[in-house]
């Protein structure tokens, strides 16, 4: 009995975030009310609330919370040069950020009002889904460099920390850019993510 109360349970999670999904997506946060999506996983509205204690913590499970689910693995041939380092780098961040730049941008928007109003539960949620795929880029950003100072003469002097957190603002900076601006594609943005670290890399690194 223990184990179909738990099939059940798990059933019911699954129909619950399914259906949040798709009408998250079709409607935006702000115009979806909970009995709506309870109505659409065939539960009471009360049944809901057992397994997401707002509705802002149901969207971000719904909609964002396998976005770092899988970790990056760097791969670096024997010989490198600025360029497969740069592609390198920029591999890493699109890893990381191209899930949720592939979701509708207002929807996204609309994360982040979640992410940065209040202390509320659903903030909380948010804030830790997004600041885990911070850090994975961060760390494996240092990795890379990491690896490349101890194994290339050329670069013993290079401050990695301040080179990945300065890369890190760039990527921060950029993707908000991309967020709020509707005509920029996301091939625009991985672009000038690019030159950006290219800057950093050239400038402090490879003289």
């Amino acid at each position: 009995m223990a184990g179909l109360r738990e099939t059940k349970k798990k059933n019911t999670r699954k129909a619950i975030l399914e259906y949040a999904e798709k009408i998250f997506k079709e409607k935006g946060y702000s115009k979806v009310k909970t009995s709506e999506i309870a109505k659409g996983a065939n539960i009471a509205e009360g049944t809901l609330f057992n397994y997401f204690s707002t509705k802002g913590e149901l969207f971000v499970q719904a909609v964002f919370v396998d976005f770092n689910l899988q970790t990056y693995q760097i791969r670096l041939p024997q010989q490198i040069d600025e360029n497969i380092l740069i592609s390198e780098m920029v591999s890493i961040i699109d890893f990381y950020i191209k899930k949720m730049a592939s979701v509708d941008k207002k929807l996204v928007r609309e994360y982040f009002s979640i992410v940065f109003s209040t202390e509320s539960s659903e903030a909380l949620v948010a804030r830790k889904s997004i600041f885990h795929m911070d850090e994975m880029i961060i760390q494996d950003s240092k990795q890379l460099l990491s690896q490349l100072k101890n194994e290339y003469e050329i670069i013993k002097e290079f401050d990695v920390d301040l080179a990945v957190e300065i890369i890190y603002g760039c990527v921060i900076k950029q993707f908000m850019n991309y967020i709020y601006s509707d005509n920029w594609e996301y091939f625009e943005l991985i672009e000038e993510m690019k030159k950006e670290i290219q800057f950093v890399m050239h400038g402090n690194m490879l003289l």
